[in-house]
């Protein structure tokens, strides 16, 4: 489904790349913007924030590859580096990640948002799945302080709602990260 961009809004999309098994890892967000800063420092700014707060907390086989910010109206720019995760070690498989909540202060699970962080290091996560109490400060840490950057840096990040819906962009109070990971589960043929 395609998110709809009010004015006065873009969609980010911060694109990472995992070493071990090629497959791209990609985070969706929008983000309040009025304003008069190009859109591609925009992106450059936004890069920027991310790899400040998240790389420490990613395995080095995660690279962050590039932010593209898009209009509502279909104008986009993007910023492209490649930086990858500082943590060393044996990294968890490609179908375990961070679950990182958009908390936004409405009720409802319309109003929600959440994010996947990918390249969490074994070592970090019990046999059960629990994020050890150490990781889970730095990850906290990281996400509220993400969210804290691009609001000076850009505007408050928001959720945007699919097209045809009958709501705005909820603005992001802040992020948290939940204790416990996050796995894709494969169906069985």
């Amino acid at each position: 489904m395609t998110s709809e961009i009010p004015t006065g809004f873009l969609e980010v999309t911060v694109f990472q790349h995992n070493l071990l098994n090629s497959n791209p890892v990609l985070n969706v967000f929008g983000v309040e913007h009025t304003s008069e800063v190009e859109l591609d420092e925009v992106a450059s700014l936004i890069f920027t924030d991310w790899v400040t707060n998240f790389s420490f907390v990613q395995c080095s086989n995660i690279i962050t590859e590039k932010v593209k910010v898009r209009t509502g109206v279909g104008t986009e720019a993007e910023f492209i580096g490649k930086e990858p995760g500082v943590l060393a070690g044996e990294a968890c498989p490609p179908n375990v990640s961070i679950l990182l909540r958009k908390v936004t202060g409405v009720v409802g699970r319309g109003q929600k948002g959440r994010m996947y962080l990918a390249g969490a290091r074994e070592a970090d996560i019990t046999a059960g799945g629990d994020i050890t109490e150490d990781y889970f400060g730095d990850l906290d840490d990281a996400a509220q302080d993400f969210a804290s950057a691009i609001a000076t840096d850009v505007g408050q990040i928001h959720v945007l709602h699919h097209e045809g819906s009958a709501l705005s962009p909820t603005p992001v109070i802040t992020m948290r990260c939940e204790p416990l990971v996050a796995t894709q589960r494969r169906r069985l043929r």
